[in-house]
């Protein structure tokens, strides 16, 4: 708001000496008007006298059209000068001013009279006022009464008020002007917790609850004392930084020496897992109030972002650790110590430029998307930027460590291309907004996983990581070193490789062949290479696909032929016959892909593949479908491979039909513990190539540091739940005694 003052006429002059002995100004507020904000506030006043000794105001005068205030009278030592002032429906924001500073609106009307003799000496106070519509930052209360009279036996004033509903005295107490002594005890019911908003702003937001409070306050001049309780029912906030919300049922504020504290409060998140809450807000400086905040979340929900909330990371993480949130009006300091527990998932949307060149016949680019979303991030990232140098003051930082285990499902974006896997690591973030400081150190190992790669929307293939995997990173997210191997595999004969080789009737039917690609080297710019393997061949027909593939740009070629037509490619010069057939069957591989794509959704794929036959090789179907069940514990995939007739048969027990099935049920969420069956056909270069093969078993793997650290998670892991329950719940008695005799 601006403040307009159209016209403030005035005179001045000095009073005849010889009817005053001091020295006089005399000031005469003409009929003014001053315009803040869509108000128009008419001024006027007879006369204000000041000298040495006191000021008389002869009815000075603020209205407008629904609003007044008058002050009349003398300010002076003297008992017998007092000074009144008179208020009919006045506003009360001129008089919120300090509590606006401190993130209060406060909204109001006031009617009444408040009077004080020797005002200049700190006098007698009597006053009448109500107040009516007060609300706080839109939390409305009752209307009040606020009455003082003076104690002349005890020389101070005594001060009440009331709800006017209610009849309820909500505060009681008396203010001494000449000892500047003052006492208040408070007892309210149903206060709203969203007042804890303004104070810890930047921390938590949303908060709703309400609370039973018996407070006093007592001190001489600027020195106050604050003690008393504050019983919270049902409250509830919001974390900012994380955005989850927690609820606590019920919870005692013990306030002492102007510091209120939380010991022990039980935390629930929104599915109703629990932890434990410590709070202390200390509020010795009001101008720099203080606070610490601790979390010991258990297998809680502790992150529940979107980009949209932060474009650095974001995800649904649950976790079991213990968070620290300290700050004052200079800035604010979060430790996360966690470790990640099931259902949870993370994004991190990091990106990179690489040269990716398969061979002369087809070259793809980058897709434009990922281009798009690394403008997007550069662009919010400088917003952050801006925002945090125009904002001032405070600062946020942020410290994480985080201990991920293989139950937390990660997602990268690299290049454009999704990465999912699951694995182990201890990572240590740093994060500062307001510098645009985002750090992050560590080794993530991953044990399983997928990477998603898609070229300009011909190739979309998902490729399975292998063991051991690992990505590294030593300061910037965006400068990760990664050494990823990711297996995409197929069937496919090897005729067009093995041509005029002794193994060419073996080669005709389709076997198993792995695309290898391996990431390597800084994310910036990423080292892509590419390999085929044939597994389960004998060491003869290794040697000779070894040697078809001797150069790397051959790789290259064979590499994407085969994930865009799932065939190799014959070399130049290569029989017309076989160069028509494989010339054929290219429309109907890609169609066939076209058709599998159009099928498969996210949360299964179906693949429908056809071959026409030729000289040497059958018409072949080839077929498959991967579902998961059971909230994503139960897993099937089939595949299967049927021939029209039995021409490339290797032995007589050879059947048209070759085909696996995998059924495993994850029984932990976290995947270490499975069971897992079988049926697949052999397709081991021997004599039992064709033969069917079955099994069953239950496989068990754990990730640990040491001994220590592997039968400490063994047993939580057997452990009841119920009784690891009640072992938590007599750790956090014994610390809330401990805590008590230290107090």
């Amino acid at each position: 708001d601006s403040a307009d003052v159209a016209a403030v006429p005035a005179r001045r002059g000095v009073a005849a000496a010889a009817e005053e002995p001091r020295r006089a100004l005399d000031l005469y507020i003409l009929p003014s008007h001053l315009t803040r904000g869509d108000k128009s506030w008419q001024i006027r006043a007879r006369r204000i006298r000041l000298d040495t000794a006191r000021v008389e105001i002869d009815r000075f005068h603020v209205s407008n059209r629904e609003q007044e205030l008058l002050l009349d009278g003398v300010a002076s030592r003297s008992l017998d000068d007092s000074l009144t002032l008179t208020l009919r429906n006045f506003d009360l924001a001129p008089f919120a001013q300090v509590a606006d500073r401190m993130g209060y609106s406060v909204e109001g009307r006031t009617d009444g009279r408040a009077t004080m003799r020797s005002v200049l000496l700190g006098g007698e106070l009597s006053a009448d006022i109500a107040v009516d519509s007060l609300s706080v930052n839109g939390i409305e209360a009752p209307p009040l009464r606020l009455v003082s009279r003076w104690d002349f036996a005890r020389n101070r004033a005594g001060v009440t008020v009331t709800n006017r509903q209610k009849r309820d005295t909500l505060v009681r107490g008396f203010y001494a002007p000449a000892q500047q002594r003052y006492y208040a005890r408070l007892a309210v019911d149903s206060l709203d917790m969203g007042l804890l908003d303004p104070v810890l702003s930047g921390v938590i937001s949303g908060t709703r609850g309400l609370a039973s409070a018996d407070l006093t306050v007592q001190g001489r001049g600027r020195e106050a004392d604050l003690t008393g309780r504050i019983r919270a029912r049902d409250l509830s906030t919001r974390i900012d930084f994380t955005q989850v919300r927690y609820t606590v049922p019920e919870a005692e504020l013990r306030v002492e020496n102007n510091r209120f504290r939380v010991q022990g409060a039980t935390l629930r998140d929104s599915e109703g897992n629990s932890g434990r809450l410590d709070l202390d807000l200390d509020l010795k400086h009001l101008s720099n109030i203080g606070y610490e905040l601790r979390v010991s979340p258990r297998e809680m929900l502790v992150l529940n972002t979107t980009s949209l909330d932060n474009d650095l990371f974001y995800g649904r993480v649950y976790a079991t650790g213990e968070a620290r949130i300290r700050g004052d009006k200079g800035g604010v300091r979060m430790e996360v110590s966690a470790s990640t527990d099931d259902n949870s998932t993370f994004f991190m949307p990091l990106s990179g430029k690489s040269n990716i060149s398969y061979a002369d016949f087809v070259t793809f680019v980058e897709p434009p998307q990922a281009e798009q979303d690394i403008v997007t991030r550069k662009k919010l990232s400088f917003e952050r930027r801006r925002s945090a140098k125009a904002e001032g003051g405070s600062q946020m930082e942020i410290a994480l460590a985080l201990d991920v285990r293989p139950n937390v499902e990660v997602e990268l974006t690299v290049s454009g291309n999704t990465l999912k896997a699951r694995g182990a690591g201890v990572l240590n973030l740093s994060i500062n907004p307001r510098t645009n400081l985002f750090e992050m150190y560590g080794d993530y190992t991953l044990s399983e996983g997928s990477f998603q790669l898609s070229l300009q929307n011909i190739i979309n293939k998902r490729f399975v990581i292998e063991d051991g995997s690992t990505i590294q990173w030593t300061g910037s997210p965006m400068d990760a070193l990664l050494n990823i191997e990711a297996v995409y595999k197929l069937k496919a004969s090897l005729q067009p490789l093995l041509q005029g080789t002794s193994d060419r009737l073996t080669a005709d039917r389709s076997v198993p062949v792995e695309c290898v690609i391996r990431l390597g080297d800084r994310l910036t710019n990423p080292a892509i290479a590419f390999d085929v393997r044939v597994p389960g061949s004998d060491p003869e027909t290794q040697a000779v696909v070894a040697n078809a593939l001797a150069s790397p740009e051959t790789v290259d070629t064979q590499f994407a032929y085969l994930l865009m037509f799932n065939s190799f490619m014959a070399e130049n010069g290569a029989g017309a016959n076989l160069g028509a057939s494989v010339s054929a069957s290219t429309g109907l591989e890609l169609v066939s892909n076209m058709v599998s794509n159009m099928l498969s959704r996210s949360d299964y794929g179906i693949v429908l593949r056809y071959r026409p036959k030729s000289e040497l090789t059958s018409d072949e179907v080839d077929f498959g479908l991967s579902k998961s069940l059971i909230d994503n514990r139960l897993f099937v995939e089939v595949e299967g491979n049927y021939l029209i007739d039995n021409k490339q048969a290797v032995n007589s027990s050879m059947s048209n039909f070759m085909g696996e099935a995998y059924v495993t049920y994850l029984i932990d969420r976290s995947g270490t513990l499975r069971l897992k069956a079988f049926t697949q056909t052999i397709d081991r270069f021997d004599e039992n190539q064709g033969l069917q093969e079955t099994g069953v078993g239950i496989y068990f793997k754990q990730d640990f540091n040491n001994f220590r650290d592997f039968r400490r998670r063994v047993k939580e892991r057997f452990t009841n739940r119920k009784r690891q329950e009640r072992r938590a719940a007599r750790r956090a008695a014994k610390e809330r005694e401990e805590l008590k005799v230290e107090n």
